[in-house]
């Protein structure tokens, strides 16, 4: 039984395109993507240039019928879809809004990403302690920056950034790549 192309309107048809349709189609591309191959050299650019464009982030989500008032709406379950600041489910909530150490005013990730992201604040005053004088910080990497391998070019984009840099006395500088798993589990590298 195949879908009734007519019966749909064109705010479901968007919603398959950009939910469905496109996610493949990048796939596919990301596959016949050249491979970079690069050497052991580094250079430094300025974390300005890296994420300097603000991004959307397109979710799908299905049309309802409200029964009150007999509107159509849209509802995703897709937890990016949620603020971690009010999430409804408390191994969820933390107050993103008031982590300096935070990049951003709020954290729209999966639910693992939202663990993850909970489980940094609690270590913050750890690391505070142990890198006196430094400034720390969580980025959330969203296709922005990429490592090739320099084995076989491939691409891999980590899901955050945590850098713990002592500005004041120039003692040290770490850049922590991290991906974020499944399973409560986390890649740190």
């Amino acid at each position: 039984m195949g879908l009734n192309k007519v019966a749909i309107g064109p705010q479901e048809k968007l919603q398959l395109l950009v939910g469905t349709i496109l996610p493949e189609v990048r796939k596919k591309i990301d596959l016949g993507m050249p491979r970079i191959i690069g050497d052991r050299e580094f250079r430094p650019r300025p974390l300005r240039e890296i994420f300097e464009v603000e991004k959307s982030i397109y979710l799908t989500s299905f049309p309802t019928i409200d029964p009150i008032t007999g509107k159509k709406t849209f509802i995703t379950n897709d937890e990016r879809s949620k603020s971690q600041s009010e999430n409804a489910k408390p191994d969820l909530r933390y107050d993103i809004k008031h982590a300096e150490w935070y990049a951003y005013d709020e954290n729209y990730g999966t639910s693992e990403e939202k663990r993850f992201v909970k489980w940094i604040g609690g270590q913050i005053g750890k690391l505070r302690e142990k890198y006196k004088d430094a400034e720390i910080y969580v980025i959330r990497n969203e296709l922005d920056y990429c490592f090739y391998n320099p084995e076989d070019g491939r691409r891999f984009f980590p899901d955050y950034l945590m850098i713990i840099n002592d500005y004041i006395n120039h003692a040290m500088y770490y850049q922590c790549i991290i991906n974020v798993l499944s399973n409560r589990k986390a890649d740190i590298s």
